[in-house]
């Protein structure tokens, strides 16, 4: 009944991650109000309730704003916003690190040149995202000024829904002005009704460096000289694809970021050529960065810092003139200070920049600022005696307070729809009333537009002032945004750790307590309960508010549902400890036992390696440092193997040269550079000559298996064998012919070995079927559960990379020498060493340590996306996450395929102790929920987002994956435990 508890319990965790992450993962309140020329940001009541549905038809438009800008005289009649994806901030600075490589330092010196040439004209900022830098949230962002939010990284995946929040785009549309597109589909998905014109490709082919760019670069030019268009979306995705596929250290990002710089010094010649050039500004921009070895996702420096170069060829920002007259030199001593305090900018201060600098209205949702430097600009012309400083001072401060007022319009609605933090709120209205201060002070120092020259230094001190508080209001607005970014249900997060903490005691308990013997009845799901409980819940009408249970009818239905089932699983185990605990007033030996039944060395290890676990799961230092404390854990379980190995009086030679060479695998793969798809090459010492020893070992243990189990090779068996070590030969020509970028052999020889692995699985399935159901001999034996092992090895191999190899030699080293120690061990000594329980613990430790020396962690960016392609050139969503899964998990698949190995003696039938493997998925279910509870309670913590929600999120996926693989594993025993209980009747 084993796989029955297993079933139940992969259920109840689904169920349980499910409830705590709706609670936690609740995404921000969406307010669909629009701004409109008619309502001025400084009424905060002035929005009217018809607009508020979210439809650009609802906006109304405005010729006057469209000719002369709508809350201030816009700049700029056109912009051509051009998307560089994945533009770091050093690929565009010159000489930002002493330690850049040559492959992208200097590669775009098109922007230096400008930035010299043309200081007034041009102006290079570093350009902050906020995590989680995918794409599609940055263009949220960059589209919108709004926040992201966590859970939106599954959009990223997926096809996505057309954004519902006011936005630079609909308010173009708004005003009747043109919006041509072209580039990453990803704005489709977006925007799909917003443009004029539209050239999308297709963005998901991470291995096609070129096809996007060139088709951006063929319609942009074109495009360029129509005179439709106001706003000309051009987003070039060959950086990012080169990043993903051979990181930015590679000849290959020296090529693209030549090519980019040929793009962009054709497309500033042509702007300088335009007859409305002057009318013009350019934004040339990253989404987001790219960490060291091309990914993004996360929220380290190299990833969140992106580039932002802008340019029109009528000045852009104020230098102050080059004579000595005193209003120059203020001009220039102003100039100067605002510059320098805006070099490094958050990606949402773009959104109200365009908005104003175009003549629109800020979107309503917005909680970016201005950039300061590009409205400190004086008009064209000075009255003769008048300050430039002063103009320049003037026209920011407008900005700044149509900005203010803006943000503090959305802050208002949005407290409308959910509470904001009330400390944080008055903190931003006393700063408010700071504003309205110095503004009072500035009426009566200057009485309408006449002020003698004597109070012109007060006066420029007093708008700083004013410019500094209304810029401090927006960065206080902007940090109380990202505090609030995510609402927590604590109900549903609540409900989740109860039915995780409690189904971790059935999975504990059951190991132990529910005998695959037979003996008596065999516990299966009250399926007629549960449905009966969970459906009424559901369909309670949403209104109806019950105490203690989530609001939403879904929520509810989990929790009945689970519960019901829990209780009914309790209340079995609870009933055998007692059916166990009669018998042992008749026989001790039958004692019912805990997880750890019996006192032993190998029981004391292992609940001590599985409590320091759980104990550095509640530091942020040991999360980030987890591949380090696994290898301590894995190397103090190699010494404890060692001891037992020392205590043998049999094959204790043998067994010790097992635990050295386990500790010395343990070591080595920790030592190793962690293998990685998208920079690795194929070489003798980590490619060829450990996939040969893998081969070797393949053959060498299926055959000696055999021998030791007394089992027949049958032809089937003979033939898996076969195809094992061909799959293996292919990997090495595969690997070998890559250089030669043959079609045929990047495409169709990992195929071969895709199709081998999914040809042994389908037969063994097959050949199990097809038996009688009461018909014994049915379950797998434990050589083609090796062979089953032998032929998934390759196929992890092929989406690591070349250099995977001899960290995969290294696991399978692991795995060998503890499976030998451990049946040597329990044959030896049965009574000491007998109890599985705690080997399966220790080996679940080992199969975590391989997570991390297989090159991941527990953040996005260790994510090998190039994974997915490995195989095929085009994007299919179900294929790449397939390889993804497996290039991912795979150490875990391979784990669960080494259990059997463990629990199997020779003429033992191998249907027993099957429960008690049920302590492998135990081990991760004590992970998910130790990670569990400390995301809920440090869900206020600075690093919750960066560190404790990818932890979170792993270690559930984790407790899934294993418990399903499990679950495959178990399933012919399922078979043999109905001969049992049909002989029983």
């Amino acid at each position: 009944m084993g796989h029955r508890v297993l079933a139940a319990l992969l259920v109840l965790h689904a169920a349980a991650l499910y409830l705590f992450t709706t609670g936690f993962f609740l995404t921000r309140f969406e307010v669909s109000d629009l701004s409109s020329c008619q309502a001025s940001p400084s009424d905060i009541n002035a929005v009217p309730t018809h607009l508020r549905g979210g439809h650009e038809e609802d906006l109304p438009s405005s010729d006057d704003g469209a000719s002369e800008g709508c809350w201030m005289p816009r700049r700029f009649r056109r912009v051509v916003f051009v998307v560089i994806d994945a533009l770091r901030f050093d690929f565009a600075a010159t000489g930002s690190s002493a330690q850049q490589s040559s492959f992208y330092s200097d590669r775009l010196p098109i922007l230096n040149e400008t930035l010299i040439s043309e200081p007034e004209h041009a102006l290079l900022l570093k350009f902050v995202a906020d995590p989680p830098t995918m794409t599609m949230q940055r263009l949220k962002g960059l589209t919108t000024g709004s926040l992201p939010t966590f859970l939106d990284i599954k959009d990223n995946m997926a096809a996505s829904s057309q954004i519902v929040e006011d936005n630079l785009l609909r308010q173009l549309r708004a005003q009747q002005r043109g919006v041509v597109f072209m580039g990453d589909d990803t704005w489709d998905s977006l925007y799909a009704r917003e443009f004029t014109r539209k050239f999308a490709f297709d963005s998901f082919n991470v291995k096609d460096l070129h096809s996007v760019d060139r088709g951006v670069t063929k319609h942009l030019f074109p495009e360029l000289q129509k005179p439709d268009w106001d706003l000309l979306i051009a987003h070039f995705l060959g950086v990012d694809h080169v990043g993903h596929t051979h990181g930015p250290s590679s000849v290959f990002m020296a090529e693209k970021l030549d090519e980019m710089n040929g793009v962009l010094k054709k497309l500033l010649q042509t702007l300088k050529e335009m007859p409305d050039g002057d009318d013009v500004l350019l934004a040339v921009l990253g989404d987001h960065g790219m960490s060291a070895d091309g990914n993004h996702g996360g929220a380290s420096d190299e990833e969140t810092g992106a580039a932002l170069f802008l340019y029109s060829k009528a000045a852009l920002v104020a230098t102050g003139r080059e004579d000595d007259s005193e209003d120059a030199k203020e001009m220039k001593k102003y100039a100067e200070r605002i510059l320098d305090s805006s070099r490094e900018v958050p990606q949402v201060d773009l959104v109200p920049t365009l908005a104003l600098l175009s003549g629109l209205p800020i979107p309503f949702g917005n909680l970016g600022s201005v950039i300061p430097s590009l409205f400190f600009v004086p008009p064209t012309s000075t009255e003769r005696g008048g300050s430039s400083a002063l103009s320049a001072f003037q026209s920011l401060n407008r900005a700044l307070r149509l900005n203010l007022d803006q943000v503090r319009r959305y802050l208002f609605r949005y407290s409308s729809a959910s509470k904001l933090p009330e400390r944080a709120y008055d903190q931003l209205e006393r700063i408010f009333v700071d504003i309205k201060r110095i503004e009072d002070q500035l009426e009566q120092v200057q009485e309408g537009d006449t002020f003698s020259k004597a109070d012109l230094p007060l006066l420029l001190r007093l708008h700083e002032d004013l410019a500094k508080q209304q810029h401090h209001y927006l960065r206080e607005a902007l940090s109380l945004g990202r505090s609030i970014w995510t609402q927590f249900d604590l109900c549903s997060m609540g409900w989740g750790m109860v039915l995780l903490a409690w189904s971790f005691f059935i999975g504990a308990t059951s190991t132990r307590l529910v005998s695959a013997s037979g003996e008596g009845n065999s516990w299966s799901p009250p399926l007629s309960v549960v449905v009966l409980v969970g459906g009424l819940l559901f369909f309670c009408p949403a209104g109806i508010n019950l105490p203690l249970l989530p609001a939403a009818p879904l929520s509810r239905g989990l929790v009945a549902a689970s519960c019901a089932g829990l209780i009914d699983m309790t209340w079995y185990l609870l009933a055998r400890r007692q059916i166990r605990a009669t018998r042992s007033i008749r026989s001790p030996a039958t004692s019912g036992r805990t997880l750890f039944s019996s006192v032993s060395a190998a029981g004391v290890v292992a609940a001590l390696i599985v409590i320091l676990h759980a104990l550095a799961l509640l530091s942020n230092s040991y999360i980030v440092a987890e591949g380090n404390v696994m290898q301590f854990l894995s190397a103090t379980t190699g010494f404890f193997l060692l001891t037992c190995a020392q205590r043998l009086t049999d094959h204790r030679s043998a067994a010790t040269g097992a635990a050295l060479a386990f500790i010395f695998a343990t070591r080595l793969s920790s030592a190793l550079e962690p293998p990685n798809i998208i920079k690795a090459t194929a070489t003798l010492g980590r490619t060829f000559a450990p996939l040969t020893a893998i081969a070797v070992l393949a053959v060498g243990s299926s055959v000696q298996t055999v021998k030791y189990t007394g089992h027949k090779l049958s032809l089937m068996s003979r033939l898996i064998l076969v195809s094992s070590t061909a799959s293996y030969l292919v990997c090495a020509i595969f690997w070998a012919a890559s250089p030669i970028q043959v079609s045929f052999w990047r495409m169709w020889l990992p195929r071969i070995v895709y199709l081998i692995f999914l040809g042994t699985l389908v037969c063994l399935l097959v050949r199990v079927l097809r038996q009688p159901k009461y018909q014994s001999g049915n379950e797998l034996s434990r050589h083609e559960h090796l062979l089953l092992l032998w032929q998934l090895v390759p196929a992890f191999m092929l989406v690591l990379g070349p250099t995977s190899p001899l960290s995969v030699l290294c696991l399978v080293a692991q795995c060998l020498s503890f499976s030998f120690i451990v049946t040597c061990c329990r044959s030896a000594s049965p009574t000491t060493f007998g109890d599985i329980t705690p080997w399966v613990l220790l080996w679940a430790s080992c199969s975590y340590q391989a997570f991390f020396t297989s090159g991941h962690a527990n953040t996005f960016t260790s994510l090998q996306n190039a994974a997915g392609f490995v195989g095929f050139d085009t994007f299919n969503f179900y294929i790449a996450g397939a390889l993804l899964g497996l290039n991912t998990f795979g150490c875990f698949a391979l784990a669960v395929l080494a259990l059997p190995w463990l629990n199997w003696r020779q003429h033992q039938p191998q249907s027993s102790g099957v429960n008690t493997l049920l302590a492998f998925p135990a081990y991760f279910s004590l992970n998910a929920l130790v990670s569990t509870l400390f995301v809920a309670l440090q869900r206020r913590h600075l690093m919750v987002w960066a560190i404790f929600a990818p932890k979170f999120i792993f270690d559930g996926v984790v407790l899934l994956v294993t418990e399903s693989l499990l679950l495959l594993l178990l399933a012919p025993f399922s078979n043999q435990e109905s001969i049992k209980s049909h002989r029983l009747e």
